[in-house]
């Protein structure tokens, strides 16, 4: 089946099941991604089912189906509460199509496998660099994780009838584990956001509200502080360019190298903002003159869209398929420190088209109804 092809049966009413998980996930960082699905598929019924909470700001847009409550303690117990789920909502609701949207080592392989043993089409998104994830783990850990990564991840390649990746980087790492190209779809996250990530109109007065100085050059990363989201690197290249000019970097998250931040750098280099509700989120990329992603491991993560979408630059390291989105790719942490310094950035949004509502709509709804004709 060549799921790229137009379908001619728009009209027909589907139900579709996507999967929220555990009673223990947390889904409120999804909810742009599920109301830019509810957004595609406004022809079709959408069921949100599992133990966890369907996000207030697209309740109305889901049908939400609980399904038992289970406390699973491992990734792989996850995947069978997931399996256990996806089976009871399909004994509940009969839907045409099952739809795995998040955490996609543990609710990919559950979803793939409940469907094809109850002949329900799966679609499974690949959102994140997850083969190589192992990579960024030591000991005994690393083996678990690849073991996650690279062998039970490889289930959904076999048995799910159709994949969204974000971009080139994701179709080939896909094709390349397993899953058939003809079944493969480009389908990035929403760029068409909330109103509010939208270019400030008075930069200064956004910077005073948060109580950040008017007369620097300021430098935002939003998400967790962890070795794996490249805090090392980010505190290199922050290290090199204090060495070099006067610069704030302001930091939204929390995390285990908060701490470590806080005493290696003055409030006056690194202002940690600790953790930022998403509905306040858009103040702090308003005030911001550079968006900075030293992540090693990512898919297209929601926050350069919203940067971007503030009329703020992206500039990263090579990650997932951020070469996609953005042009400002560097490699070392010197790099992105002359990148920074000498503003040698592009705000150019790539395959822009890609981003849209209109696109992500017509090729989602065909790929829905291609499976559950």
């Amino acid at each position: 089946m060549d799921i790229s092809q137009k379908c001619y049966w728009r009209n027909i009413s589907m139900r579709i099941g996507i999967y929220l998980g555990a009673a223990d996930n947390s889904t409120d960082n999804v909810a742009e991604d599920l109301g830019g699905i509810a957004q595609c598929l406004t022809n079709h019924e959408l069921d949100a089912f599992g133990a966890a909470s369907l996000p207030a700001s697209v309740q109305d847009n889901y049908i939400q189906i609980p399904t038992t409550s289970r406390t699973p303690r491992t990734p792989y117990t996850r995947i069978l509460s997931t399996y256990r789920s996806c089976r009871e909502y399909i004994h509940k609701r009969s839907p045409d199509v099952l739809f795995q949207v998040i955490k996609y080592q543990t609710h990919a392989p559950g979803l793939a496998l409940a469907g094809h043993h109850a002949s329900v089409p799966t679609i499974t998104r690949l959102a994140s660099d997850v083969f190589r994830e192992y990579q960024g783990h030591s000991g005994v850990k690393k083996a678990g994780i690849f073991l996650l990564d690279n062998v039970l991840a490889r289930i959904p390649m076999r048995i799910s009838d159709a994949m969204i990746v974000f971009g080139p980087y994701g179709a080939a790492q896909a094709q390349a584990h397993g899953m058939n190209p003809d079944n493969i779809v480009t389908i990035p996250p929403l760029g068409e956001l909330a109103e509010r990530f939208s270019p400030p109109n008075d930069q200064a007065a956004c910077r005073r509200e948060l109580n950040l100085p008017i007369d620097k050059d300021i430098a935002l990363f939003v998400g967790r502080l962890s070795r794996l989201k490249g805090m090392d690197f980010l505190a290199e290249t922050i290290e090199q360019i204090a060495n070099e000019q006067e610069m704030l970097f302001v930091l939204a998250g929390e995390g285990p190298y908060y701490e470590k931040f806080a005493n290696k750098f003055s409030d006056d280099i690194v202002r940690l903002a600790g953790y930022v509700a998403h509905e306040e989120i858009h103040r702090y990329y308003k005030a911001a003159d550079v968006y900075i992603h030293p992540s090693p491991y990512e898919g297209i993560p929601l926050v350069l869209l919203e940067a971007m979408n503030c009329g703020v630059p992206v500039v990263s390291r090579p990650a997932g398929d951020i070469a996609f989105l953005t042009p400002n790719i560097t490699e070392t942490p010197a790099e992105m420190a002359a990148t920074i310094l000498a503003q040698d950035w592009s705000s150019e949004w790539l395959n822009e088209e890609y981003f849209t509502t209109q696109y992500q709509s017509d090729v989602l709804t065909d790929l829905v109804e291609s499976l559950g004709k």
